[in-house]
């Protein structure tokens, strides 16, 4: 049966397939939906530290690889695995003087946030649908809303996976098949370090974060947005235009170079 808005309620069991699950976020949210009863299938560069998640299948690849989001849908597929939950979370940052930056590092993050969780939602949005039913968390930033001078391929990679979840959940609504986007703020993992920044402080923890991206998944929510400041950011975005918000976050990133 469905929801009214749509949506069929999954029962607190499945599979779910999440990448950049090595650290971080990555492996809080394998974690969480470990507690839930999921069968998680965990995709990451590491193999050593996936295979610590006690994953029922791990994913060693590296998703910067040119067309390695088919390779890891056609792996998965491959291994007879259905998958109930897409969590595309493995992204890259990168900071630092636009013109300075190095080309292979632009061209790695755009194939990790944008074409890879394009790839893996091309795959498997069709088989949630044959199934009638399935759930997609695709992990933006609170950088999605606004232009973000000294990290702008990083906060127009995000925007990009915003816009495109907030489309496809339109395409999908009313088939049983959801989609969300998780808008996290700074979390306490190695991401600053190595986007080439310091670290912002106040952050939230992998696990704060990780739990209230399950929760708002399971509820259907279309946006996910962790913490009172990070939904203040979002409502001073929507309300500032977006050249006085490029100048905010301008002197913002520039204190943490």
């Amino acid at each position: 049966m469905k929801k009214a808005n749509g949506y069929s309620p999954l029962a607190e069991q499945g599979t779910v397939l999440i990448t950049g699950a090595s650290a971080g976020l990555g492996k809080a949210l394998a974690q969480e939906f470990q507690r839930r009863g999921y069968r998680v299938l965990a995709a990451g560069r590491s193999r050593e530290a996936l295979e610590k998640l006690s994953a029922v299948r791990c994913y060693p690849l590296d998703l910067s690889a040119p067309r390695a989001g088919e390779e890891l849908a056609r792996q998965v597929l491959s291994d007879g695995y259905g998958v109930d939950v897409l969590v595309c979370n493995a992204g890259l940052g990168l900071s630092g003087a636009f013109g300075e930056q190095s080309p292979d590092a632009l061209d790695a993050l755009i194939q990790v946030n944008i074409a890879a969780l394009t790839a893996l939602n091309r795959a498997f949005l069709p088989l949630m649908l044959a199934q009638d039913g399935g759930r997609v968390l695709n992990v933006a930033s609170t950088g999605a809303w606004q232009p973000g001078p000294y990290m702008a391929a990083y906060y127009a990679s995000k925007a990009y996976v915003l816009s495109l979840t907030r489309a496809l959940r339109e395409e999908y609504k009313g088939t049983g098949v959801s989609l969300s986007a998780l808008c996290p703020g700074s979390i306490a993992t190695e991401f600053s370090r190595r986007s080439g920044r310091a670290d912002p402080g106040r952050a939230m923890t992998p696990e704060q974060v990780a739990k209230i991206a399950v929760d708002g998944l399971l509820k259907g929510k279309g946006v996910i947005t962790p913490g009172l400041e990070n939904k203040a950011l979002h409502a001073a975005s929507k309300a500032l235009p977006a050249p006085l918000m490029a100048k905010f976050v301008a002197g913002y990133q520039k204190r943490l170079l």
